[in-house]
């Protein structure tokens, strides 16, 4: 995750107050590629997407709570509600209408 440190210290330089950390199944954990934006940079917030077919509201909750708190920096949260890949849907309990007939993943 050579990337992430880098990108972060152009964001800041450039002036940006946040930066997104996407949530998919096929990179690097959000919180600690958020970690890595914290070190690296001195103001610069991260906003973590979290799936809460991965992860709780409150989990993810606490984990905003404590990043913040440890380094004394805003941490955002997005919340994404529509899973990513087609993959993602068999993880919930989803009901989905089509046609007329009704259809679980």
């Amino acid at each position: 995750m050579p990337s992430a440190p880098r990108s972060s210290r152009w964001s800041g330089a450039a002036g940006c107050q946040g930066i997104l950390v996407y949530t998919d199944n096929g990179i690097a954990d959000p919180w600690l590629v958020a970690q890595l934006i914290i070190q690296s940079t001195h103001a610069l917030s991260p906003l973590v997407a979290v799936q809460p077919v991965y992860m709780s509201p409150y989990a993810a909750a606490e984990m905003v709570a404590t990043l913040g708190h440890l380094h004394g920096r805003r941490v955002d949260l997005n919340m994404v509600d529509i899973p990513r890949s087609p993959d993602d849907l068999h993880h919930t309990n989803l009901v989905f209408e089509r046609a007329g007939a009704s259809v679980a993943v």
